[in-house]
């Protein structure tokens, strides 16, 4: 009997897991990404879509304009989006059941993943694959392109 039981559990978590699944690929069908907003996007819970932050994503725009000027460095970025009131945000920590503190300057590695992030200019990566989104961009393709020249000078000035 307990043989049964388990068995039709069994069932229901694997029939579960391929519904999930089957969902995730049809959202990503159809240009939405699943998982959490970057900076400067937000989960709207009622659509359950990803929408523009009009207050963040300007400043975002304007960072990765800054950047691709070539002059200005990771943390310079990070201090300018600070200066603008785009900190880092609170984060619930189930093991330990409190919400950890935001407000702090965004890290640099943060900063460089954002400025490397697809989805800003209307792609995203989902099972390491590129997606066309369905989402508004805040940049242009070519100025992605420009960050990642700057990226590319300045990592090739520090190998040995």
């Amino acid at each position: 009997m307990l043989s049964l039981e388990f068995s039709q559990s069994k069932h229901f978590v694997d029939n579960l897991s391929e519904n999930v699944k089957r969902g995730l690929r049809i959202k990503v069908r159809r240009g939405e990404m699943p998982g959490i907003a970057p900076i400067g996007y937000i989960n709207n819970k009622n659509t359950k879509r990803i929408v523009l932050d009009r207050r963040v994503a300007p400043k975002i725009t304007e960072a990765f304009k800054l950047y691709a000027q070539g002059d200005k460095t990771m943390s310079e970025i990070s201090q300018y989006l600070y200066d603008n009131g785009v900190k880092t945000d609170g984060r619930y920590n189930k093991r330990k059941g409190a919400i950890k503190r935001g407000g702090n300057k965004i890290k640099d590695d943060r900063i460089k993943k954002i400025l490397k992030n697809p989805f800003y200019y209307g792609y995203f990566m989902y099972n390491d694959e590129l997606h066309k989104g369905e989402h508004t961009t805040i940049i242009s393709k070519s100025l992605c392109d420009k960050c990642q020249r700057v990226m590319e000078r300045r990592g090739r000035a520090h190998r040995k």
